[in-house]
């Protein structure tokens, strides 16, 4: 089941999430009237935040998410019509997470990871340009398909950093694993 939450008449929303869903879980919030943190933990589920046009439409809106024990599902980040997300802060705490990130405009150009936890993630935004995981201690597994130069840097840990069949590596890319041993 789907669970959608309308949150045009709530004001002072700052924090959303989903906490122990199952694979069909998903929950969706909707009309979000200012940025709004998400959290997603111990579950399976997609969770969905949709802004409304007027809070995403500048080129430098952040939010940030943090997972902790999420064995799957998607996080996507949207809004009613257009404008999103351009920051994403992930931060990683309590137990290793596998959580896909998405950006249904495609606006989402920076992924920062933080935390202790590994984390597994595919990225979804064509307007992607850079990941930075420089002080992510877990270690990090992410991948991206999509057709632009992209610079990653990767934490103190082992990372594994995969570039797909439309993006593959190319002189316009920077990667900068960090410490440890990494693999592209």
């Amino acid at each position: 089941h789907t669970h959608t939450f309308d949150a045009s008449l709530s004001d002072g929303v700052t924090t959303v999430g989903l906490s122990s869903s199952s694979a069909k879980g998903d929950t969706i919030f909707t009309n979000l009237k200012a940025l709004a943190n998400s959290e997603m933990s111990s579950g399976a589920g997609d969770l969905t935040v949709t802004h409304i046009d007027t809070v995403v439409s500048g080129t430098a809106d952040s939010a940030t998410l943090t997972v902790s024990g999420q064995t799957a599902g998607t996080f996507t980040e949207t809004s009613a019509s257009a404008g999103g997300i351009e920051t994403l802060n992930v931060v990683s705490k309590g137990s290793a997470s596998t959580v896909n990130i998405g950006s249904s405009n495609n606006t989402l150009s920076l992924v920062n990871f933080t935390g202790d936890q590994n984390v597994t993630s595919g990225i979804g935004s064509t307007a992607l340009k850079t990941i930075n995981a420089s002080t992510f201690t877990g270690k990090l597994d992410v991948s991206y398909n999509s057709a632009v130069n992209l610079t990653v840097t990767g934490g103190t840990n082992n990372n594994t950093i995969t570039f797909g069949s439309t993006n593959t590596l190319t002189s316009g890319d920077v990667v900068d694993g960090g410490a440890g041993t990494d693999t592209l």
